[in-house]
């Protein structure tokens, strides 16, 4: 039988090792996972539960529950916030921002073609159309023009824009507009030529509108770089 001075020694070292051993970092595969402690492994570590959740992570308020040192995607992550917005928050921020309307089928044999939109939310924008009218072309001794016009509601508050070509098999136009469009409000553009003649759009020759809106636009001041002096003096030197 051990006498007690023994058993006092036995447990001394036990007390020792332990201490030893939790003041470190651990760097074993197959062995323990230690909490409050540094864990390091060179597989993978898994964590199953046949039953249900197999990890919950808990944390003080204002702090987060999980850290990671990689921007990588993590594959089939599902997330129910993201920057502390759900899903329908999301929405309702991202949606409405831009329409973008194309036309390759319309066609005229009166000279005017007009592009109604609908579904396009409340609030300010900035149209941005082009309209290529294949078929319509004029000479240089008779210029033909091309005009389209926004109108809201039925009528238009903004200018017409106007373009005059006079060779070609295919007039285009391009223009911006910007437009006001409370709840409730009808638009269209109208594109014709001033000599009605025919024309057509194709997947070759489309018509495209977007719709930008600028009540969701940020805006700000661009950042002016100062040249440093020295630089300056470097340049004059060469």
């Amino acid at each position: 039988m051990p006498s007690l001075k023994t058993v006092a020694v036995a447990a001394g070292l036990t007390v020792i090792l332990v201490v030893g051993i939790d003041a470190t970092s651990y760097a074993a595969n197959g062995k323990s996972f230690l909490l409050g402690k540094s864990n390091t492994a060179t597989k993978i570590t898994k964590l199953k539960n046949s039953a249900g959740t197999p990890l919950q992570l808990k944390a003080k308020a204002g702090y987060a529950p999980l850290k990671v040192s990689s921007p990588v995607v993590v594959t089939n992550l599902n997330a129910d916030l993201l920057d502390g917005k759900s899903a329908s928050d999301l929405k309702g921020e991202l949606q409405n921002k831009a329409y973008v309307f194309n036309n390759t089928t319309a066609s005229t044999t009166d000279g005017s073609i007009k592009y109604a939109f609908t579904g396009i939310a409340p609030g300010t924008y900035l149209l941005n159309y082009s309209v290529q009218m294949a078929g319509a072309t004029g000479s240089t001794g008779s210029p033909e023009q091309a005009y389209c016009t926004p109108h809201v509601n039925g009528s238009s508050n903004t200018p017409g824009f106007i373009t005059s070509v006079s060779v070609g098999n295919a007039m285009a136009l391009s223009a911006s507009a910007t437009l006001s469009l409370p709840a409730g409000t009808t638009v269209d553009v109208t594109c014709g030529t001033s000599n009605d003649l025919s024309w057509n759009n194709s997947a070759l020759f489309p018509a495209q509108f977007t719709f930008l809106k600028l009540d969701a636009v940020s805006s700000g001041a661009p950042t002016i770089a100062k040249v440093a002096k020295t630089g300056i003096a470097s340049a004059k030197k060469k």
